[in-house]
């Protein structure tokens, strides 16, 4: 039995259905991430969880018993948002300590509570600290210690990252991550940001349009999108029409040449690739190298005029036009020799075993 399960749950506000028949499942020390763009029902799905609002259709379930009649202060979720929701007249202590006076623990109690709780995000020491002399950081940390005080059974964050510039974002994402795995504690979290939902999920949830259309680890979501539409959203846009023209191995057959990307296993209730099948190719932005520095077989070559070269760190961004007219969009590693320039011929190598197959999606391709 699931620890929390939706089941065809359904929420319109006005004339728009935010929620169609979503229906999900959590297990005990679970941490999922509905990922989706602004508006496609990731925050409405996790409020009509948390109660704070109440769905038109479809059932939530706690260990298979209905939270409908359950007032939100008694499911004991706990609660994180972008804004903190910090008391400012009162100070980190009396911040974390909110919701163990709800629970009425004694005193003694709770402040050994409110100081393991500190130690526990690295706040020990700012007991006194008023919410309004805190950085955002600070602040979010606290805001995630008082959620976690008082035990809850499930832990829900709402874009917690959202409002922080991204070094700082990258810094807490890493600490909330080992912070749950140390609590052990159920969660959701949502966010837009793939790169925030790869690093913290067991489990990932793609929405669009009111709807689940993906779920799986991050690898696998990454490794194999469902569609055009997850792919451009995961920023996958290498995205090319093709054609099965064999079967063992699976080899597709593109404007750009003939490629072979292996097997993905079928979803459950749907049947492999079939010969003459058009499908959509997923090339990822790590299959190119430049081809002087990938000598000898095994590669599609591809021959394409540069358009642009972007210095990104640890890599060049490459975007390319292949004579077909399709335009792509590489990552080059930086120490590469020999770098083009804008309006320059070059070959890339490109690696069969970063690409994959997915349905032909004519209208996700204009």
């Amino acid at each position: 039995m699931a620890l929390l399960e939706a089941i065809s749950v359904s929420k319109r506000f006005g004339p728009v259905d935010v929620l169609r028949l979503v229906s999900l499942r959590i297990e005990t020390e679970e941490t999922i991430c509905l990922l989706g763009p602004s508006g496609c029902g990731k925050t409405t799905l996790l409020r009509t969880i948390a109660g704070l609002e109440i769905p038109d259709g479809g059932r939530v379930l706690w260990k298979g018993h209905p939270l409908d009649q359950i007032p939100v202060h008694k499911r004991g979720f706990g609660l994180v948002f972008q804004d903190y929701a910090l008391f400012p007249h009162k100070d980190v202590a009396e911040n974390v300590a909110f919701g163990l006076r709800m629970q009425r623990l004694p005193a003694p109690q709770a402040q050994a509570r409110v100081a393991e709780m500190l130690d526990l995000v690295g706040l020990a020491g700012y007991e006194r600290r008023r919410a309004f002399e805190l950085s955002g950081g600070e602040q979010q940390r606290v805001a995630l210690a008082r959620s976690l005080a008082p035990r809850p059974r499930l832990l829900m964050l709402d874009e917690p990252l959202g409002s922080l510039d991204r070094a700082l974002r990258e810094e807490l994402l890493g600490e909330l991550a080992a912070i749950l795995r140390r609590v052990g504690v159920a969660s959701v979290y949502v966010t837009h940001d793939q790169q925030e939902a790869f690093s913290i999920a067991s489990r990932v949830l793609v929405m669009n349009h009111g709807q689940i259309v993906q779920e799986g680890t991050p690898e696998a979501v990454y490794r194999q999108p469902a569609s055009a539409w997850v792919a451009r959203f995961l920023g996958l846009d290498n995205l090319v029409r093709g054609r099965v023209c064999g079967l063992t191995p699976l080899e597709v057959e593109t404007p750009l040449g003939s490629f072979y990307p292996g097997a993905a296993a079928p979803a459950a209730g749907e049947e492999g690739p079939v010969a003459g099948q058009e499908v959509t190719l997923l090339i990822r932005p790590d299959a190119a190298q430049l081809a002087a520095d990938c000598p000898g077989a095994g590669r599609v070559r591809l021959p394409a005029i540069v358009l642009e070269c972007a210095f990104r760190g640890a890599h060049h961004r490459l975007l390319v036009r292949h004579n077909s007219g399709q335009v792509l969009s590489f990552q080059v590693p930086a120490a590469a020799a020999a770098l083009p320039r804008p309006g320059e011929s070059v070959e890339l190598a490109l690696a069969h075993e970063a690409t994959g197959v997915l349905p032909g999606d004519k209208e996700a391709l204009e």
